[in-house]
């Protein structure tokens, strides 16, 4: 057989093997013309064209490319038919996975994901040259099928070539992860255990919390209060200096032990964070000390669920879940294990799972049940909200006062937004007036973000602001809502404010913390915070009023009506 058919069989295998799961990547070039600018412009559709119906949430894709600097990256979902916000991406040394949320849906045999067009900068906004990246092909300028860009099933390899092999995926199961070492637990150990298929964690509930060694010997993991998290008390990876780890396990590391009841189940894994900005929206994670896996969960200013783009084979036994600090000021409140891959969180999840060791909590005895048939009743929700806040501006001296603010439904009643208010406290100093913005306004849950700066309003009164919503800006539900502003106020003659004496304004808070100086009203009733007063008045007695005698009313005679002739 000559080298030319051997060549040609060996291809034909290859597209039979590459097509054999069923799903596929297309790609074409969105900037075909400018590789040496600094964007990169992927546009990327996944089609099914096996006979299975799958979860998005299931599939991650990965755009390979060369950085050239060290400069940190940002990730945009310029347009996608599925809905931007259901498109994630994490960044890797030499590639960007791309991943679905729960809220993707479904994609049918035959169907495809529509265009997904996306776009990379460095934060430094310095120029990439994609001529040598393995994923791009400025050719591309309309969808054709990519062997170079690779797509994933749970994890597994289905489609493409990666960068350094020559050959496609083949169909095999699922790699076992083998653990470097399962620990041995000890008495008093308090290792979770594993129910319903499931380990729930609260972060500051670690088996053991050990500080930075090396590079990283000055970072720690600290508790950190705050009433919207889970329990209360959230992990902070301290300081917040915007250094990252990387891959290095010398970063600060929390443990926790758990005992799997599961022989060789495949693990997902959940954290409910925050992320405030791009240099501490990401963690590493893993089992038993083996290697780091490292996601970027993006930015969040306020607590959400998101799914770790790498799940475990691990079989039945006591092992050791790991949180690394990869970036300081990374903010962790839980950690769910699941051993479904179609589950998702909601709220602040479910109840922490027991611990080996602990003594379950005695059910309450039944009170007699009535059974007879209850009235139907209509009571109203409670209505409760929590407010907190970060200042957007550090200078206590310039142009421009920016509250930034966040507010959680804390009640079991729906909020209409056009019957709150929220009240800032500051001073004038001067006879100018002053202007509103709305730099950003958004409802954020679980699975939407629903962008509302349009309908955020803003009414000066002597002393204060009084921001409201119009009713276009919608509800806030209760527990999976939360609602965050960022406004700015400037005078119209552009002089500088003093807010050193501001009773709302505290530049201490760079983080979103509890702060009861910004009420928050519903029609008119204060509902949370505390308004300024100049002093504490102090009470004093009220006067008591002699009794006096009542004034006997002489009885009246009452009028005799005159009778009325009948017609």
């Amino acid at each position: 057989m000559t080298k030319i058919k051997v060549f040609f069989i060996v291809m034909l295998l290859c597209i039979v093997s590459l097509s054999a799961f069923g799903q596929k990547v297309q790609y074409r070039c969105g900037d075909y013309n400018a590789p040496l600018d600094n964007q990169i412009k992927p546009h990327l559709t996944i089609i099914n064209t096996g006979p299975t119906t799958l979860y998005l949430s299931r599939l991650t894709a990965r755009y390979y490319y060369s950085k050239d600097t060290v400069s940190r990256e940002m990730f945009y979902v310029d347009y996608a038919r599925i809905g931007g916000g259901n498109v994630t991406g994490t960044f890797s040394a030499d590639y960007i996975e791309i991943g679905f949320t729960y809220v993707a849906g479904i994609l049918y045999p035959g169907q495809s994901t529509g265009d997904i067009q996306l776009r990379l900068n460095k934060v430094d906004w310095s120029a990439y040259n994609e001529n040598n990246d393995y994923s791009y092909d400025g050719s591309q300028t309309s969808y054709t099928d990519s062997e170079k860009i690779t797509l994933y099933l749970d994890g597994n390899l289905i489609w493409g070539i990666e960068p350094g092999s020559q050959e496609p995926p083949a169909a095999t199961e699922p790699p076992e992860i083998i653990p470097a070492e399962l620990p041995t637990p000890q008495p008093g150990s308090m290792a979770f255990i594993e129910t319903d298929g499931m380990i729930v964690m609260e972060t500051e509930s670690f088996t053991g919390n050990i500080a930075g060694t090396g590079s990283y010997a000055d970072f720690s993991w600290i508790e950190q209060p705050d009433s919207l998290s889970s329990g209360g008390i959230y992990m902070y990876a301290s300081p917040n200096s915007g250094i990252s780890s990387a891959n290095s396990t010398d970063a600060p590391k929390m443990e926790y032990l758990i005992n799997l009841t599961s022989d060789n189940a495949v693990w997902y894994v959940w954290v409910l964070r925050k992320g405030f900005s791009a240099s501490d929206d990401s963690c590493g994670t893993g089992f038993d000390d083996g290697t780091k896996y490292e996601w970027h969960y993006g930015t969040s200013w306020s607590w959400s669920w998101v799914k770790s783009g790498q799940n475990y084979n691990l079989p039945a036994g006591y092992h050791t879940f790991n949180l690394w600090m990869r970036e300081d000021g990374a903010t962790i409140d839980k950690i769910i294990l699941t051993k479904d891959n179609l589950y998702y969180p909601t709220g602040t999840g479910p109840d922490e799972t027991p611990q080996e060791g602990t003594e379950p909590t005695p059910a309450p005895t039944p009170l007699p049940t009535d059974v007879s048939t209850p009235e139907p009743t209509n009571e109203p929700g409670i209505v409760s909200v929590a407010l907190q806040y970060k200042c957007g501006d550090l200078n206590i001296s310039d142009q421009h006062i920016k509250p930034h603010i966040h507010i959680v439904n804390t009640g079991t009643a729906t909020i209409e937004l056009s019957e709150m208010t929220i009240r800032y406290y500051y001073s004038n100093e001067s006879t100018s007036g002053d202007v509103f913005y709305v730099d950003y306004g958004a409802i954020n849950n679980n699975y939407i973000t629903e962008y509302i700066a349009n309908n955020v309003t803003g009414t000066f009164y002597d002393g204060y602001l009084e921001i409201g919503f119009t009713p276009e800006a919608g509800v806030l539900e209760p527990a999976i809502d939360t609602l965050e502003i960022m406004v700015r106020i400037n005078k119209e003659d552009w002089s500088n404010y003093d807010e050193s004496d501001d009773y709302s304004c505290d530049i201490s808070k760079t983080t979103y913390t509890d702060w009861d100086q910004i009420p928050v009203y519903i029609n008119g009733t204060l509902v949370y915070g505390q308004e300024p007063s100049v002093s504490t008045p102090v009470p004093t007695a009220e006067p008591t009023a002699e009794p006096t005698a009542e004034p006997t009313a002489e009885p009246t005679a009452e009028p005799t009506a005159e009778p009325t002739a009948e017609p």
